[in-house]
């Protein structure tokens, strides 16, 4: 998945380019940019535009469906990674792993928890 893919859940998810734009902090033409390329990549277009508000299309729907299974399910494992680790560093007495599982909770999960949130 890449930054267009995050546009077009956002957008979808909302139903508006401008709150897409507000929410991932870029320019409403930026958005419109990157559903235009996403539109041109598939070949047909995501959303239906009447007046001032927008509705995914049939194509939209199957784009949506399909990007939020991979987004649930890169979180997914993810988490199961996350989790890991911390096992992995909890079961480990040596001093480089504590180290590495204080670094993982005071910086790494912090960032992970807000990407997590900007997906869903």
């Amino acid at each position: 998945m890449d930054y267009r893919d995050t546009v077009f859940i956002t957008v979808a998810e909302n139903f508006s380019f401008s709150k897409a734009a507000g929410i991932l902090n870029i320019s409403q033409p930026a958005v419109t940019r990157h559903i235009k390329e996403l539109e041109a990549r598939y070949n047909t277009n995501l959303f239906e535009r009447k007046g001032n508000k927008i509705y995914l299309t049939q194509a939209g729907e199957k784009v949506y469906s399909a990007f939020k299974q991979i987004t649930d399910s890169i979180v997914n494992w993810s988490l199961r990674l996350i989790n890991y680790i911390m096992i992995s560093a909890e079961n480990s007495k040596s001093e480089p792993a504590q180290r590495f599982r204080s670094m993982l909770f005071q910086r790494s999960l912090p960032l992970f928890i807000n990407d997590i949130q900007t997906y869903n």
